[in-house]
């Protein structure tokens, strides 16, 4: 486990999502995106290509993304972006801050801190490979 407050000697405070969007869930499952920012879960209920995608409801200064896997496999590959508008399918106004790869089992953790100066109001988590279902436990996103 990463205590993300000790990141860069930083204090980093939990960011409060006002809103969550996905390319897609399984709503069948209850499986909405706001499950995984509240360490809940989510499932696009599809493979990859998917994303998942917070509103910090204003540009902030990011601290840290910290993301548990739900899906295990060989090679895949999960994006991070930002930007001050709906990113969604068009990422011609994002900027890719991160990539995530290699092999992954469930529980897996990974962490990203982003570089000082980084801000952003939509942060995006893009699954482009993976060989089942993009699902996450959680995500948690750290501001300053």
């Amino acid at each position: 486990t990463v205590d993300l407050a000790q990141l860069e000697g930083a204090v980093l405070r939990k960011a409060k999502v006002f809103s969550a969007r996905a390319s897609k869930s399984w709503e069948e499952r209850n499986q909405v995106p706001s499950k995984a920012f509240e360490n809940l879960g989510w499932n696009a209920g599809a493979f990859a290509p998917q994303w998942i995608e917070a509103d910090l409801r204003a540009s902030r200064h990011l601290g840290a993304i910290h993301l548990e896997a739900c899906q295990s496999g060989r090679r895949q590959t999960h994006e991070v972006w930002l930007a001050n508008e709906p990113i969604g399918d068009d990422r011609t106004k994002a900027k890719l801050v991160h990539t995530f790869q290699g092999n992954t089992k469930d529980g897996d953790e990974f962490t990203f801190t982003f570089p000082k100066g980084v801000s952003g109001r939509y942060v995006q988590i893009r699954t482009t490979e993976s060989r089942e279902w993009v699902n996450w436990h959680l995500i948690e996103l750290r501001v300053r």
